[in-house]
């Protein structure tokens, strides 16, 4: 961790939990308490995480809420997939297999505009599909 990362010093567990989220490739990871803030991003790294080299150009490392699936993108060196946050909780890696959905968003006539708008829908989440 970088040095002032929480506002205060404290201790936290990492623990790994083999019952998955449905949709996940892996455990899921829990680290330390969701409630607690980082001033700072962590460097985190999920080791020896076994995908082909298709599975990854796909993967992403997901933040499960009870809501939603907050996505971070992973840098992968060998096995191991390293990402950063500042927000502690459970993580699990996941594919990504919704290609997005991208539709021109035409503008008036009269409009003297030089650019092109584009509206980018993204399902579960249509990164790099």
């Amino acid at each position: 961790m970088p040095a002032n990362t929480f506002y205060d010093t404290i201790s936290f567990c990492v623990r790994i939990d083999t019952s998955m989220h449905p949709k996940a490739l892996t455990d899921t990871y829990t680290i330390g308490n969701h409630h607690r803030a980082m001033q700072k991003k962590a460097n985190v790294t999920l080791k020896n995480i076994l995908l082909t080299d298709t599975e990854k150009e796909k993967a992403y490392v997901g933040r499960i809420n009870k809501k939603y699936i907050s996505a971070y993108a992973i840098h992968w060196t060998g096995n191991n997939a390293e990402f950063k946050t500042r927000d502690m909780g459970k993580y699990a890696v996941f594919l990504d297999t919704v290609s997005p959905k991208i539709t021109h968003i035409k503008h008036k006539k009269d409009t003297k505009l030089k650019r092109i708008k584009f509206k980018v829908q993204v399902g579960t989440f249509g990164l790099g599909s």
